[in-house]
């Protein structure tokens, strides 16, 4: 049962998104503002270690703390994937749960706003106000940042912004499946494309100008991580699988991060499709699960 409702779920997910990115004038239906309601799940349904609900009511952001209370000094910020248009689903709650008891740090999932009704302004604005806000109060905590997919882009561009600005950053970054080239145009993307369907890339294409809206498009560093400043990063974990549309763009991006100095280890799955690690995390825990903590507690 759980299966099927998490199948209903998952469609429903791709058709709210497909419809508030096509729809015109960036007026959304009230049918569609239902459907995307839905999507939006309760993580008390999936969670096993104790969380908190908080919405910052200055910023209008929403956040969920999963294990708060510990021994640890470390806290993760996990940015969730989604093409910038979707709500965390309930594999990421699973995946930042699972992580959480294997490295005993609280997780905290920013449920930051989406397009087509906002853009990479808005999203960073309030993600790095919650930051500052977050070290100002908490200066004995080692931060860490972890992404997905666009999470992945989000989680490259606050580190970006961090080291710009001359910020306290976080001491490591993971990325999965990390959308490190949005502009969807590089050799590699048309190599793996044969293992989604064009729509998709379509999708990703018309979710990518949303988010780069009030830019100079695509390329621009500001929103596209594969063109932005990658200096002084700090220690990096990345994950992808051999079968992920992005794989090839991963790897220039690891590559091109190599050459600035900073520290890298590198997770591949072979024969992996995107994001495996969360979508098949029940399967991925040992396997992926494992260097993850390892690699938080180091």
């Amino acid at each position: 049962m759980k299966n099927i409702k998490l199948f209903i779920r998952n469609i429903l997910v791709v058709v709210a998104s497909l419809v508030v990115c096509i729809t015109s004038n960036m007026k959304v239906s009230a049918q569609a503002l239902a459907a995307y309601d839905i999507c939006n799940i309760n993580p008390a349904l999936v969670l096993n270690n104790e969380f908190r609900q908080d919405v910052d009511i200055t910023l209008g952001l929403q956040s969920y703390y999963i294990n708060e209370v510990n021994d640890s000094n470390k806290v993760i910020f996990f940015f969730h994937g989604g093409a910038f248009m979707s709500q965390p689903m309930d594999e990421h709650y699973l995946f930042a749960d699972d992580i959480a008891t294997r490295t005993g740090a609280e997780v905290i999932i920013p449920i930051y706003p989406l397009i087509p009704w906002h853009n990479y302004a808005d999203v960073y604005n309030k993600l790095l106000y919650q930051y500052a806000f977050y070290v100002i109060n908490n200066p004995e905590k080692e931060i860490i940042f972890m992404g997905d997919s666009a999470g992945g882009t989000i989680a490259i561009g606050m580190m970006q912004r961090i080291v710009a600005l001359g910020m306290p950053k976080p001491s490591k970054l993971i990325l999965i499946s990390p959308w490190v080239d949005i502009s969807m145009t590089s050799p590699y993307v048309t190599q793996y494309a044969n293992t989604y369907m064009d729509s998709g890339i379509t999708v990703l294409q018309t979710a990518a100008i949303f988010w780069a809206r009030g830019t100079k498009g695509v390329y621009d560093p500001l929103v596209n991580p594969m063109y932005g400043n990658i200096e002084g990063f700090p220690s990096t974990l990345v994950i992808s699988g051999t079968q992920d549309m992005f794989h090839g763009d991963i790897t220039l991006f690891e590559s091109k991060l190599e050459k600035t100095g900073a520290e890298i280890q590198v997770i591949v799955g072979e024969g992996m499709v995107h994001e495996y690690p969360i979508l098949y995390w029940p399967y991925c825990g040992s396997t992926v699960g494992e260097p993850i903590a390892k690699f938080v507690k180091a």
